[in-house]
């Protein structure tokens, strides 16, 4: 790719270039975009709390095959901001399992990943 783009390049366009190309193109948005989700799969939860802003993402699938198929974020509340990490972080997956109703209605399982911490399973009423 380097080569192509350099101003000595002769600008031709070979498979190598476009085999390049593919590879960027996944390593790039492979991970980021988003997947459907499939509700006979389990999904995975990660909360985590930066500054005043909770981030959730919600996963499907193991090791290279985890794919991302929702992510949510809020501001903490005044409140939520004067709590310790924990209760950020439990109040946040709260908050996320009820927005992501649609995502888990179906799922057998629901796994809870806190950084630092186990992972916890999820029993949803």
């Amino acid at each position: 790719m380097e080569q192509l783009l350099s101003p000595a390049s002769e600008g031709k366009w070979t498979q190598e270039c476009t085999d390049a190309c593919n590879k960027m193109v996944r390593i790039i948005f492979g991970r980021i975009t988003l997947h459907s989700a499939d509700p006979l799969q389990a999904i995975r939860v990660y909360p985590s709390v930066q500054g005043h802003v909770g981030f959730i993402a919600l996963t499907q699938g193991e090791g290279e095959e985890e794919r991302p198929v929702a992510f949510l974020s809020r501001y903490l509340t005044k409140t939520e901001e004067k709590w310790g990490e924990l209760e950020q972080l439990a109040s946040l997956v709260s908050w996320g399992l009820r927005k992501a109703r649609r995502y888990t209605s179906l799922c057998p399982e629901v796994v809870v990943r806190v950084p630092g911490e186990a992972e916890v399973a999820c029993i949803l009423d």
